[in-house]
């Protein structure tokens, strides 16, 4: 498996995707987190669907 998706690293997209994770807990409305919970799920599996031991 690549470790680019397109020309972004994944590291650096799965890092991005931390940080928008870390700033919805933190500072997001009831309804912005309720939002990211039901996407939540997708996005971190498709970022670790055949990622394994990319790092």
């Amino acid at each position: 498996m690549s470790e680019r998706y397109g020309k972004a690293k994944i590291v650096t997209l799965r890092a991005d995707v931390d940080a928008l994770r870390k700033a919805i807990r933190s500072e997001g409305s009831e309804n912005v987190q309720q939002c990211w919970e039901k996407v939540e799920r997708w996005v971190d599996r498709v970022f670790t669907t055949g990622q394994e031991g990319i790092e």
